[in-house]
C-alpha cells in the first residue's frame, strides 16, 4: 500500500509543480532623482541582483515621501523602495509594507 502512495505522488508532483507560479524575475523599485544617493544605492543593488538573474527596474520619484506613498498603494507596481525611518505613520500599517532592514 505505501508503494501505491509513492507512485501516486511521483505521478502528481510534476503536474502540481507546473501549476505553481514562479517568482517574478523583475523587481520594480521606487527611487528618488537621478543624482541622489538612494539612486546610487539602487544602481548597486541592480548590479548585485543582475548576477542572480533578477532585473531591477528603477522608477523615478519626487523623493522619500512619494516612495513611502507608493509602497502603501496596493495598486502601485512598486515592489521595493528605500525610505528613511520616521517619515511615515506606523499606525496606518499596511499589509504590503515590510521593513527589510534599517541602515
Amino acid at each position: 500500500m505505501p508503494a501505491f502512495y509513492v507512485l501516486l505522488a511521483a505521478m502528481i508532483w510534476p503536474s502540481w509543480a507546473q501549476l505553481q507560479p514562479l517568482p517574478s524575475k523583475t523587481i520594480v523599485m521606487s527611487v528618488g532623482s537621478d543624482g541622489g544617493s538612494h539612486r546610487a544605492h539602487a544602481l548597486r543593488y541592480a548590479e548585485v541582483l543582475a548576477h542572480q538573474g533578477i532585473r531591477l527596474e528603477l522608477r523615478k520619484s519626487a523623493g522619500l515621501d512619494e516612495n513611502y506613498q507608493r509602497l502603501n498603494d496596493l495598486s502601485s507596481e512598486i515592489d521595493l523602495a528605500l525610505v528613511q525611518s520616521g517619515i511615515g505613520d506606523t499606525r496606518d500599517s499596511q499589509p504590503r509594507r515590510t521593513c527589510i532592514c534599517l541602515i
